[in-house]
């Protein structure tokens, strides 16, 4: 009795698990499939029917739908009921551009969503609409609306700053007058909320009423939607907003999902009541002509405190602004690359009221060593007059590499408190001073320094030179540059991740950093302040030993790539460059390299576990090679992975989660064998601990091992009565992805009396589960 329930449930399984297959497929093609109505040349139709994506309309639901012509006068065209299968056909339609069409939506369940209402969308005398509506149950919309279905959404986001505050709301059809996805064909999908399609190409529509706009690249709002706020968001570039929005947003539908992001961002109308503006030009303070070639950029400490916002003056001369938001906070304007012949300053502007307008007029001034040649540095190392002294070569000069006008440099020593002068000359008339005697005296610190430079340059503090016993040497540049001049762009940041799934950044553990040129020469510089001449350059950077870089094949790296996917394959880098050093290139005062480094925590037993993982055969023991191994943990889909080639063993020295399971997927197994996934895996109790995983590769050419995983068990079975129900699916040739393979059918037949797979060979497996047979070479 026990056996005949088994095979009954397991016949209803496979029948069951075919008929749900068939039957989404005949309901996915149903409306879609409609064909389109033949106009005549002189008059336009409509086609109106559900999507056979939609959910069902309830039964003993009555939605009225009436299509009425807005012209002069108001005209009720025409009136029906909508229902799930039913095709509404409007022929004849009259054309003009002194009046339009409209499907107004009544009597609908307060369980159940379809749009209030679609504009008709002709062109021309001719034209057919195609329309779809696509409605969904309210339980499922509110679902869909907190993101527990991964539908096709798309949004229309306004974004507010009011009283200090910045407010990101979605549109409702109050403010948003259409709402509709077209398809290649020309058929548009018109749906509340969220939608279903079928792969392939389509464009989306947002129709904004009159008192809203979409929003513009380089605007303030573009700036406060893409700037990160917290350590994790969808990274947004300016380049999303630079498209024009009321001609569509293109996407694609694969495996039903989008290919991009598919939110129209939009903010109100910019009026005297909620902006203000303003114009920004760059000039010849003599001439009054417009100067090209300066690329600028606007910030403000409220809103836009990253250079989201730049422009080049060649390309537009006067930029304007005519929905700037902060009240009493300075927008700044900086140039971010320097001129050979002007000195360009930073400005900045306010405004005290909403509706003020500012003319921003930068004045360039004409620097006068235009004439002068560039300071060229020695490229021999000096040499000290014996093993008592230390050799300098010290040099100062100008963002431009030109000497510095009125500066004095000097070099001095400091015992304790006490400073001694050793040395001082004219930098503008010598910017290059070798000097080869410096008596060295190990209890004191040396120093370069300079000082003298105008109002308008900035120079760093006095560098510490690098002098020992035994006759050393060092080389360093003083640099003096604008104080509008933009720094180099450095970011050091630390991750941790926390027993409870969770992961932080912070700036510890980083120390100094140091910064030479190709030739050796040292620069000063902090690294919130990186400000040099033209050229190549090398920084390197200090990490405590609490820490360590973020290595590749970490967990650290996983969490990281997982919230900026941007990032994959950048960690070999980033072990590299710490190691040797970044190199970068300053070209017009301007670099743009961004110098990332990422460093994590470093292992130890308070904090973190540690794994060996390797995959062997069975019968041998051996390694296995060739095997492409994926590991998954909490905040990683799949991003840690190797082949067994390269790493026989896989050591991971700083996992640090607990109670949780990490799991492997390998593929590229060897044809005839396979691996128990559920085996595969294996988790922490407590930090300290070290686990060694040996995932085994057994033999699938065993009688009885139908799915060949290189066991005999009731999935066999199964697998034998889906094939046996659904061949297209689950035969050799199947469809699904775990369909029976040449392999898994030789070892399914396990019936003597018959040739080729039958239930009897499901049906002699489960006696051998259930132990009624011992061997499934027996016979029946």
């Amino acid at each position: 009795m026990l056996f005949n329930k088994i095979f009954a449930i397991l016949s209803a399984i496979a029948i069951i698990g075919t008929y749900s297959v068939n039957n989404s497929y005949l309901f996915a093609v149903s409306a879609e499939n409609t064909s389109v109505l033949d106009s005549d040349s002189n008059t336009c139709s409509i086609v109106v029917s559900m999507s056979s994506l939609s959910e069902p309309i309830p039964e003993e639901t009555h939605i009225k739908a009436k299509l009425i012509k807005y012209g002069e006068e108001t005209e009720v065209i025409d009136e029906w009921e909508i229902t799930q299968d039913g095709v509404k056909e409007l022929k004849g339609l009259e054309y003009s551009e002194d009046f339009s069409y409209k499907i107004i939506i009544d009597n609908q369940s307060e369980d159940y969503t379809l749009p209030e209402s679609t504009s008709v969308m002709l062109d021309q005398k001719g034209d057919t609409d195609t329309i779809f509506f696509y409605g969904r149950s309210a339980e499922r919309a509110y679902s869909e609306n907190h993101g527990i279905y991964d539908n096709i959404r798309v949004t229309a986001t306004c974004f507010f700053y009011v009283y200090n505050m910045e407010v990101m709301n979605d549109l409702d059809e109050s403010t948003i007058d259409e709402k509709y996805i077209i398809d290649e064909n020309g058929a548009r999908y018109c749906g509340r909320g969220c939608i279903e399609l079928p792969d392939g190409h389509y464009t989306a529509y947002v129709i904004l009423n009159n008192k809203y706009r979409f929003v513009q690249p380089n605007s303030e709002a573009a700036v406060a939607i893409i700037e990160p706020r917290r350590p994790f968001t969808t990274k947004m570039t300016m380049d999303y907003f630079d498209r024009d929005y009321s001609k569509g947003f293109e996407f694609d539908v694969v495996n039903g999902k989008t290919d991009t992001l598919l939110d129209f961002y939009c903010e109100p109308k910019p009026n005297k009541e909620n902006a203000c503006s303003a114009d920004i030009s760059v000039i010849d303070s003599e001439t009054g002509e417009p100067l090209e070639g300066i690329k600028l950029e606007l910030t403000n400490e409220r809103l836009i405190n990253d250079g989201y916002i730049t422009w080049n003056s060649s390309d537009i001369k006067q930029m304007s602004f005519d929905k700037l938001l902060c009240l009493e906070k300075d927008y700044v304007v900086t140039p971010l690359n320097t001129s050979e012949l002007y000195y360009v300053p930073k400005v900045t502007f306010s405004f005290s009221s909403l509706g003020q307008h500012k003319d921003v007029v930068i004045k360039a001034k004409r620097k006068n060593n235009e004439n002068v040649p560039k300071i060229e540095l020695p490229d021999e190392d000096p040499v000290p007059v014996d093993e008592k002294h230390c050799a300098v070569i010290a040099g100062v000069m100008d963002n431009d590499r030109k000497p510095a006008k009125g500066v004095t440099a000097s070099i001095y020593k400091k015992v304790h408190s006490e400073k001694v002068k050793l040395l001082q000359w004219n930098a503008e008339e010598e910017p290059v001073k070798i000097i080869n005697d410096i008596e060295y005296d190990e209890n004191a610190e040396y120093y370069f320094a300079i000082n003298g430079e105008s109002d308008d340059y900035y120079r760093y503090s006095d560098m510490k030179l690098e002098l020992s016993k035994g006759g050393s040497i060092d080389k360093v540049v003083q640099n003096i540059f604008p104080t509008s001049m933009k720094s180099v762009k450095l970011e050091r940041t630390t991750y941790d991740n926390y027993t409870y799934g969770a992961i932080g950044r912070s700036n510890q553990g980083w120390g100094g950093i140091r910064v030479t040129d190709m030739q050796g020469y040292r620069y000063p510089c902090i690294p919130q302040d990186i400000c040099l001449p033209d050229g190549e350059y090398l920084l390197r950077t200090n990490l405590s030993s609490r820490y360590r870089i973020v290595q590749p094949n970490t967990e650290i790296e996983c969490a990281i790539i997982n919230y900026d996917p941007s990032l994959k394959g950048y960690f070999t880098k980033n072990a590299e460059i710490f190691k040797s050093g970044a190199k970068f290139t300053v070209k017009n005062g301007e670099c743009n390299d961004t110098i990332r480094f990422f460093a994590e925590p470093s292992p130890t037993y308070q904090y973190s576990c540690s794994a060996d993982i390797k995959v062997v055969y069975e019968e041998t023991g051996e390694i296995a090679e060739g095997i492409n191994v994926f590991m998954y943990s909490p905040y990683n889909p799949g991003y840690i992975n190797w082949n067994t080639t390269d790493t026989p063993m896989m050591n991971f020295d700083n996992l640090r989660y607990l109670n949780t399971n990490y799991s492997f997927e390998l593929t590229n197994i060897p044809a005839g064998y396979a691996y128990i996934k559920e085996e595969a895996m294996f988790s922490f109790e407590k930090h300290g601990e070290s686990k060694e995983l040996i995932i085994k590769l057994s033999k699938t050419t065993k009688k009885g091992d139908a799915n060949c995983d290189g066991y005999i068990n009731m999935a066999d079975a199964v697998i034998i009565m889906q094939t046996l129900a659904n061949p297209n699916k689950y035969g050799i040739n199947g469809t699904d992805n775990y369909h029976l393979t040449s392999q898994g059918a030789e070892n399914a037949d396990v019936d003597i009396s018959t040739s080729g797979i039958t239930g009897n060979d499901a049906l002699k497996i489960q006696k051998y589960l259930l132990k009624l047979i011992s061997s499934l070479e027996q016979s029946n």
